[in-house]
């Protein structure tokens, strides 16, 4: 018997070391770290009921969480290199990839399958975003939007004007026509996906690096993250905030760090009133009511270069994917 049982524990082990199955467990504070990537994560995203967090990864995979557990669902196996950033279709029933290895892949939620490969990109797929209505967006470094009618598989359009890589494509949640993009080329772009026509632009500095770009709940205002250096060089992080129908600045330079060249993460709230800016561990949070202070919350962790964050749609969680491999959701 003794025999036997050392022998459980030892394959037990080994299939941990091997990454096959992956773990969860809270802390005090009720924050759960969910182990089991073997690289950076990426991007993470809530289910929109959400009771599932996806989780990528620059090692290929993605892996499917409980959110009030930590348990591992599923490990989704299938990209051949890494994967740049996920996202729920409105029902909740598909997920979306991007990867680096040009392709966009779709996947059952329920059973962990690939459900399709959207292929026409020609260099890596860096962004993909469902809009209300389910058509899918994918931004690439071939400087090309695609939208993609996910029942066919098929391409809808190709919508083209960013002179570099498309880093980042976000839909307006309260108008399905309309596209936010950011691209290498430091413009930030709106579209109407409709007729492929580019609503309006805001080319920033040359200096500047943009990172990522959400609109809020609303729709009234689309946020930029981005790093920028002052008169002696030094970056810092910032967010700002626009208004989509004007495309006049709302918020300008809303800080969120100092001396660091690592990527700049943002999230909404679920009410559209406050914006969190993530760099480093540190989440700063500004309001729109620009009469309001902005404040810092400190999450700890790990990490001191967090890769992604996330606001679940109910409101009750955050979650952030870091450096080094692990995923934390706070409550």
């Amino acid at each position: 018997m003794k025999a036997l049982r050392f022998f459980e524990i030892l394959v037990l082990m080994l299939i941990l070391a091997l990454g096959i199955i992956t773990v969860g467990y809270a802390q005090d504070d009720g924050t759960l770290t969910l182990e089991g990537h073997t690289d950076a994560v990426t991007s993470v995203v809530f289910s929109p009921d959400s009771t599932v967090l996806a989780s990528s990864s620059a090692d290929g995979t993605i892996r499917l969480w409980d959110s009030a557990t930590g348990e591992a669902l599923f490990i989704l196996e299938g990209h051949t290199g890494e994967v740049n950033q996920v996202d729920f279709s409105p029902d909740g029933t598909l997920l979306a990839s991007a990867g680096e290895d040009r392709a966009v892949r779709l996947w059952d939620v329920v059973t962990g399958q690939e459900a399709d490969v959207l292929e026409g990109h020609t260099d890596a797929v860096l962004s993909v975003s469902f809009n209300t209505e389910g058509t899918l967006a994918s931004g690439s470094a071939d400087s090309t939007i695609r939208l993609w009618d996910v029942e066919s598989g098929e391409t809808i359009q190709v919508i083209e004007g960013h002179e570099g890589a498309v880093k980042g494509v976000d839909f307006n949640p309260q108008d399905a026509e309309q596209l936010a993009s950011i691209g290498a080329d430091n413009t930030v772009r709106l579209w109407n996906v409709v007729t492929g026509e580019e609503i309006n632009q805001d080319e920033s500095s040359s200096k500047c690096r943009l990172f990522s770009v959400a609109f809020n709940p609303d729709g009234l205002h689309v946020a930029i993250g981005y790093i920028f250096p002052d008169s002696y060089g030094i970056y810092s992080a910032y967010g700002m905030v626009w208004d989509t129908a004007t495309g006049d600045l709302l918020r300008p330079g809303m800080p969120a760090g100092v001396g660091k060249k690592t990527p700049v993460y943002i999230a909404w709230s679920p009410v559209g009133d406050e914006l969190y800016i993530s760099q480093a561990f540190i989440l700063n949070f500004s309001y729109i009511d620009a009469t309001l202070e902005p404040g810092t919350m400190s999450l700890g962790g790990g990490s001191s270069a967090p890769h992604c964050i996330t606001y679940s749609p109910d409101g009750s969680m955050i979650a952030l994917g870091s450096a080094d491999s692990l995923v934390y959701i706070f409550p």
